[in-house]
Order: structure tokens, then C-alpha cells, then sequence
């Protein structure tokens, strides 16, 4: 398990956030942080959603869908391949992490043998991450926070703060998208 550690300096503000990557049924994360006694609640965002936030970008990130080619070549290519062919081969299966599960054993078992099938359905099915995340002042109080929220990858998530330290409760969204093997990349 690899963990993800992301510092964004604002004017007045320092926000932290911390990722972990989980599969879907992990119930519990070992040496995740605690930010103190932030809560949230959570719901997913589809296009239709007409409780986001004016600046809400649901729809603005679309992710184009591998044609049933080249979910066959980046198979063959993982099987096949060695070093960096094979590794951008992995990046990407595990970026198209729905749709590679949903071909793996239709398209990918002609290619693949045993442990590398194994080894695939393993990475695939680690769907969610948890994400840590607070908002610390000039002077090193914490104002805001999510605790562990669980973002599924490549969906877009709101994650509604309800304890605030002299803040409006803010809105906090966004999308966790898997871009490698030990890799997750973040918008919120």
C-alpha cells in the first residue's frame, strides 16, 4: 500500500491531504492520519445533480472509453512486453480500471498467464481511495478537514464539511483517478 502525501500553500492557508489507495471491500486502513475531529458526509455527483455548487465540474472531465483493439493490445502488450512498453501498458489498464475489469477475463485471459492474471485482477480491484485532507491558518489551527473520506476511482464525489472552526462549511469535491500502479492523481 502506498500512501500520498499533497501540499497546496494558499495566501492564508495551508491545505494537506493524504491518500491511500484500498480495494473495494477494505474496511479499514492501517497508519492512515487523523486530522481531529472533522466530519463529513458524502454523495456522489452524476450530470443530473442539481445540488452542486455553482463551480461544480461533474461533467467537465470526461474520460474517453478504449475501443475493444486496444483494451486487446494493451493486454497483449502487458503479457508481452518488458520495462517501459510494459509499464505504460499496466498505467493505462489500470487507468481504464472499469472497463480493463470488465474485459480482463473476456479479452485479457487469451493473453495472460495465471499470475499475471492474478496479478491484474489484484490492481483492479482496488476501486476507492480514502483521502485525508484539512485546511491549517497562518497560525497552525486547523480549520477544516475531511477524515478518511472514500472516493471511488474516477467518479466525482462531495465530500460536505460540518465542523468548521470559524469558517463557512465548505464543499469540498472532486475525483480520484488510479494513473499507475503506485500512482493516484487528484482534482479537488
Amino acid at each position: 500500500m502506498r500512501n500520498f502525501l499533497i501540499l497546496v500553500t494558499t495566501l492564508y492557508a495551508v491545505v494537506q491531504a493524504y491518500v491511500v489507495l484500498e480495494r473495494q471491500w477494505d474496511s479499514q486502513v492501517i497508519a492512515a492520519p487523523s486530522f481531529g475531529g472533522v466530519d463529513q458526509k458524502s454523495s456522489t455527483a452524476d450530470a443530473s445533480d442539481e445540488v452542486c455548487a455553482t463551480g461544480c465540474s461533474v461533467g467537465n472531465h470526461p474520460i474517453v472509453p478504449l475501443t475493444s483493439t486496444e483494451l486487446k493490445e494493451l493486454f497483449e502488450q502487458f503479457a508481452t512486453a518488458s520495462g517501459k512498453e510494459r509499464e505504460s501498458a499496466l498505467d493505462t489498464l489500470l487507468f481504464h480500471g472499469h472497463q480493463s475489469r470488465g474485459q480482463l477475463d473476456a479479452i485479457g485471459s487469451a493473453f495472460l498467464v495465471p499470475e499475471q492474471l492474478e496479478f491484474l485482477r489484484r490492481e483492479l480491484s482496488k476501486t476507492h481511495a480514502r483521502v485525508w485532507m484539512r485546511v491549517v491558518d497562518d497560525r497552525g489551527v486547523v480549520r477544516a478537514g475531511i477524515n478518511g473520506h472514500r472516493f471511488p476511482i474516477g467518479i466525482k464525489e462531495h465530500a460536505h464539511v460540518e465542523n468548521t472552526m470559524d469558517l463557512p462549511a465548505p464543499e469540498i469535491s472532486g475525483t480520484v483517478h488510479r494513473t499507475g500502479l503506485h500512482h493516484l492523481w487528484t482534482r479537488i
